[in-house]
């Protein structure tokens, strides 16, 4: 019920930054393309929250929570980084990294249904494609955050650390929440399966 309401919530939150209006003049492009990916993230959100997989499929619920935390690691960084930096985020490079991310899914998917004895191994693979991938977000937000910082010191005499703390400590702290949230849900689900095989 409380996955219900959030996601009607989240959904509604996606609604209304669809309806937003945002001038079209090009000094408003920056901030029109970090409401699109923060619409995206929130839809996301939102749709995975209706869908219950069952306890039953360890591997199926494991498979379903690693491709969902996937491009919600996707999604959440790219937003955090157009808050703090947004020329430092290119819709190139944003889309490579989900198309690369749904190859993964498809393939993955397809382990789980057609080679059911290779999916271990194959799932074992993506868990730690996804670190990488946490850890390749790590760093790029890292690195617009300092590029952000720099453009700051620029036009304030101040400590511009302040002004950035609140987007950092929002990024860092969803993600060791997901991770947390990762590893004794998604994870522990497929260890139980492999110790009790």
């Amino acid at each position: 019920m409380l996955s219900i309401t959030s996601s009607t919530i989240i959904g509604t939150a996606a609604i209304f930054l669809a309806l937003t209006r945002i001038p079209r003049e090009e000094r408003w492009m920056k901030i029109s393309r970090a409401r699109w990916i923060l619409f995206a993230t929130f839809v996301i959100l939102a749709v995975s929250g209706y869908f219950k997989v069952s306890d039953e499929d360890p591997e199926l619920l494991s498979l379903t929570t690693l491709c969902v935390a996937s491009y919600q690691a996707l999604l959440f960084t790219y937003t955090a980084s157009v808050l703090i930096s947004p020329a430092g985020v290119s819709r190139i490079r944003f889309t490579t990294v989900f198309v690369v991310i749904t190859f993964m899914v498809i393939l993955l998917a397809a382990f789980k249904v057609f080679l059911p004895v290779a999916f271990r191994v194959v799932w074992a693979l993506a868990v730690v494609a996804y670190c990488i991938q946490l850890g390749i977000h790590t760093i790029m937000f890292r690195e617009l955050s300092l590029v952000a910082k720099k453009h700051l010191e620029n036009f304030y005499d101040e400590n511009v650390d302040l002004y950035l703390r609140p987007v950092k400590a929002l990024f860092y702290s969803a993600f060791s929440i997901k991770q947390t949230v990762w590893q004794f849900y998604g994870a522990g689900n497929l260890f139980f399966l492999l110790l009790h095989s």
